[in-house]
């Protein structure tokens, strides 16, 4: 992409369906829904998901997907573990690090109208009906993450320490969320 934004807390939906989508500008949903689902994925520009009202800031949340339940996710390696590997290098996930929220549902008045606002699971990485081997190298966390693997046979092998770091962008204190079937380290 060339930068996608939105106003207002727009939603992005980006499907790319063969290839690497590669990432060169920023991706901005002004406090909506980022979801990417792609083969393969080169994020070299800032994705997030901020809108500020007033004194009050709204931020979304981002899901990063393969289009295959099968394909294997590699975060923080230095290089991907397997061929046909959705791989997120360090520098990728620092790319997209800041700027999502985790919030449960919540509903609120603008001008005299009832405003209703999903949970947000912050930054979601896998398919819900993923059945993914995802290999987790060492690296520091600062916002809350959601790595999903949920179907059988699906697969977390950490092979590098997790750490959680108090995010210096908003004082948020992260979670690392694992929905999977089984679990190595």
């Amino acid at each position: 992409t060339e930068g996608l934004s939105t106003g207002a807390g727009g939603n992005i939906h980006f499907f790319n369906l063969s290839g690497t989508l590669t990432v060169n500008a920023e991706v901005e949903a002004s406090g909506g829904r980022i979801v990417i689902a792609t083969q393969d994925i080169d994020i070299n520009a800032i994705i997030r998901s901020v809108r500020q009202i007033g004194d009050q800031n709204f931020r979304g949340s981002l899901i990063l997907q393969p289009l295959s339940v099968t394909t294997r996710i590699d975060m923080a390696t230095a290089a991907p573990t397997a061929a046909n590997t959705f791989h997120l290098s360090a520098a990728a996930i620092t790319n997209f690090m800041s700027g999502f929220n985790v919030s449960e549902p919540s509903a609120y008045l603008v001008n005299g109208s009832l405003v209703s606002v999903e949970s947000n699971n912050g930054i979601t990485i896998g398919r819900d009906d993923g059945r993914h081997v995802i290999t987790l190298d060492a690296f520091t966390y600062n916002e809350s993450f959601t790595f999903r693997s949920p179907e059988p046979f699906g697969n977390f092998d950490v092979i590098g320490q997790l750490e959680l770091l108090t995010s210096p962008i908003d004082g948020d204190e992260p979670a690392l969320t694992f929905l999977g079937w089984s679990f190595a380290s």
